[in-house]
């Protein structure tokens, strides 16, 4: 990842790896949608799912912002995010649905798997915009600050 500091790499990998701990606990008996980390059913969708939102997060951090924002304007960057989120989203419900039972599939079922793969995507979307702007802003103030000196 350009422009990723060996700092932040561990700082992030921390993260994912804490987070899927957490998830998959069985004694913490988590629930997330349709699936349950104490049955076991939560592992295979939240390693999948955590894949997907970190590219998700480094895609919309690292290109999106600096690649498309920057350097072909906003509209572009919006049609190319919301073509990236919903291409994630679909792919993620498409792999959800495959670990679910043929008797468990319905309609509901449906419905709560895209809903809470939209939700978390979204999440991961803020997050990313909220990472990359915040990320530049500290490396201008440096460098405004070196340029005082």
């Amino acid at each position: 990842m350009k422009n990723l500091s060996v700092e932040e790499f561990f700082a992030h990998l921390s993260i994912v790896v804490i987070t899927l701990f957490v998830l998959n606990y069985p004694g913490f008996d988590l629930t997330l949608g349709v699936f349950n980390g104490g049955n076991g059913t939560l592992l295979w969708p939240s390693i999948v799912g955590t894949a997907i939102n970190m590219a998700l997060f480094y895609g919309i951090s690292f290109y999106l912002i600096p690649e498309v924002l920057r350097k072909r304007g906003l509209m572009v960057f919006a049609i190319q995010s919301l073509i990236f989120f919903s291409l994630l989203t679909f792919v993620e419900v498409v792999v959800d649905l495959s670990f679910l039972d043929d008797e468990k599939r319905s309609t509901e079922m449906l419905s709560e798997v895209i809903i809470v793969a939209a939700m978390f995507n979204a999440l991961f979307a803020i997050l990313a915009f909220a990472y990359r702007f915040s990320r530049d802003w500290f490396v201008h103030e440096k460098q405004r600050s070196a340029m005082r000196e």
